[in-house]
């Protein structure tokens, strides 16, 4: 009987290993591709921009099989940035989870801003107001 050598399983098993790296990495990144543009294509229908889409390996719904899971930034009609993680497939859609705003747009910022002036001016544990000035209404002539 022929006995084959430990080097000649060592080359085909790297042999193996490198063939099917040079299989499915070019899969994987025309794969990345297609959800790049899916995800860009399904943000643009609700009035947002993409501005930003990585992949990572563990994020809610990772068990799902055959699903990517990405974190995304996007912008929305109003300009506040948005951040979530989404998850998609070949044949399925896209799904976002755990949305949340972190950065409100100028013209939103604005608005807050008188809430910020009066929580900066809240009571103090006496009770008594601190740096706040009261103002009486104004009298009107009839």
């Amino acid at each position: 009987m022929l006995e084959r050598s430990p080097e000649i399983d060592e080359m085909e098993i790297a042999a193996t290993i490198l063939g099917m790296l040079l299989i499915f990495a070019p899969i994987r990144f025309i794969m990345g591709i297609c959800d790049y543009h899916r995800v860009a294509e399904c943000l643009f229908s609700k009035n947002c921009e993409l501005l930003k889409l990585n992949w990572t390996l563990f994020g809610p719904g990772w068990w799902a099989r055959g699903a990517r899971i990405y974190e995304v930034s996007y912008s929305d009609d109003e300009g506040a940035i948005h951040v979530a993680y989404l998850k998609t497939s070949t044949w399925g859609g896209v799904y976002l989870s755990e949305d949340r705003i972190v950065s409100l747009s100028e013209k939103n910022l604005r608005v807050d801003a008188p809430l910020e002036y009066f929580e900066r001016r809240k009571l103090d544990d006496e009770g008594s107001s601190l740096d706040f000035v009261e103002v009486s209404p104004i009298k009107t002539e009839n």
